[in-house]
């Protein structure tokens, strides 16, 4: 019987030891991905402030494109797109007081858009 307790006792200690060494293992693998997010999150700041940095570019240029534009056109219209993610596309096009054309007539020359005719005018579905 003092075999059989002994055994059983020794096999016992054999698993929580066992049990004890995945649990490290386990941690580790848990610190290491705590780790690995906290390196992701601060990525993601850096990102964002980088966006920031670089819309403000954007503008600048854009505004510095329209007023290049007016010197050589009578008119500027500035189209900026955006899709369901957030990305978005500008261009500024310039016409002259001469054209004969409509909106959609330069929206159409400077973009590839998708649309039917219908009893009510054009139905736009896409852009680009």
């Amino acid at each position: 019987m003092k075999k059989l307790f002994s055994l059983a006792s020794l096999f016992l200690l054999v698993l929580v030891l066992a049990g004890c060494t995945e649990l490290d293992s386990l941690q580790e693998d848990l610190d290491l991905k705590i780790a690995t997010i906290e390196e992701l999150e601060e990525e993601i700041v850096i990102l964002e402030e980088s966006i920031e940095v670089n819309e403000t570019e954007i503008s600048s240029l854009q505004a510095t494109i329209a007023e290049l534009q007016a010197q050589i056109f009578d008119n500027v219209i500035t189209f900026t797109l955006t899709n369901e993610y957030g990305l978005f596309a500008s261009k500024t096009v310039g016409y002259n007081d001469d054209f004969t054309g409509n909106l959609f007539d330069i929206l159409d020359e400077n973009f590839t858009v998708g649309y039917t005719d219908g009893e009510w005018g054009k139905f736009i579905y896409s852009l680009d």
